[in-house]
């Protein structure tokens, strides 16, 4: 699905385009020259047929709108005939996080997203109420640089609510199982390897545009500066929790250790327990002749009372040295 908007700087105003149909964009952009006005094309769960005729207007490869929208794919930064950027963000759900494509040529800014995420619905609903936001102030790479601060509060957002999740599950544990408890905390560590994999990779896109590799991005690299910072700090926040979260999990997984010890040495010690009685039972059970105690009138008597003793003597022994 295509969400089409054109952004006019003239007297801060901010319309959705409503006349004009892709193709026209696209070929009105081939003829004009980069300036502060321009269009900005979103797509959303895009289908294979919009992703080829995207290919086909713009000269750029299927495969490459394809690969931004992989679970797999690092966040790089290329320039070419079109400004290429692969990024991740935090999914609208806060869930996980998400690619995010954007090709920038002249006057033409398209986005692809895999799934919705949040600074871009924020955008697109201001644009459609018309609503003035400094996002577009000094057009396409001012709105990028607002387009990534929005994107670092929202993996700020999500490692802030990892966080309360470890704290609830440490508040909560007596009412959990160690299974549970484990179970718990070695999804809370997938979220924040992934995390750390999505911070380190935006990391890199940003430390190509501060060190002024990009023309386009020398008006704004004091801004940029201040957004690879903040993700310097995301990504060391991450850290932290994810060292707090992998102790955490040691602890329990030590925890649950021993209590299987102890169960194992329970059920070792009431074997222990029947096992000297059953072999005494077996062995008066033989088909011999003679066995002592066995002819008496109190024998019987006499060797239940000698299996009761054992069994107590055993039971104490195996209390003493914390085995029951």
């Amino acid at each position: 699905m295509f969400d089409i908007f054109l952004i006019q700087l003239e007297n801060n105003k901010k319309n959705t385009v409503e006349k004009k149909t892709f193709e026209q964009i696209i070929l009105s952009n081939k003829k004009s020259q980069y300036n502060k006005t321009f269009y900005w094309i979103n797509c959303v769960n895009s289908t294979e047929e919009e992703l080829t005729q995207l290919s086909r207007l713009t000269g750029i490869k299927t495969e490459h709108f394809q690969d931004v929208l992989l679970d797999t794919e690092r966040s790089t930064i290329t320039k070419g005939k079109w400004l290429f950027i692969s990024y991740r963000a935090i999914n609208k759900d806060l869930t996980n996080t998400t690619p995010l494509g954007i090709f920038s040529y002249k006057n033409l800014l398209i986005t692809i997203e895999k799934e919705p995420i949040k600074p871009i619905n924020k955008y697109k609903y201001l644009l459609a109420e018309r609503k003035r936001t400094a996002a577009f102030a000094e057009g396409k790479i001012s709105f990028i640089y607002h387009l990534f601060d929005n994107i670092n509060d929202g993996f700020r957002e999500k490692i802030i609510s990892e966080l309360n999740k470890t704290k609830s599950m440490e508040e909560n544990s007596a009412t959990l199982s160690s299974t549970k408890k484990i179970e718990n905390i070695y999804t809370s560590i997938v979220n924040h390897i992934y995390l750390q994999n999505a911070l380190s990779s935006n990391l890199e896109v940003l430390t190509s545009i501060v060190k002024g590799k990009l023309l386009e991005f020398h008006t704004f690299r004091d801004e940029f500066v201040e957004i690879y910072e903040d993700v310097k700090e995301l990504l060391y926040m991450e850290k932290m929790q994810k060292d707090v979260t992998n102790t955490l999990f040691n602890l329990h997984s030590s925890f649950a250790t021993y209590e299987l010890n102890e169960t194992m040495k329970k059920i070792t010690g009431w074997g222990f327990i029947i096992m000297l009685p059953t072999l005494i039972a077996s062995i008066y059970g033989m088909n011999f002749r003679t066995i002592p105690f066995s002819q008496g009138p109190y024998d019987f008597t006499i060797m239940c009372a000698g299996m009761f003793l054992l069994m107590a003597a055993i039971f104490l022994y195996l209390r003493k040295i914390k085995w029951l």
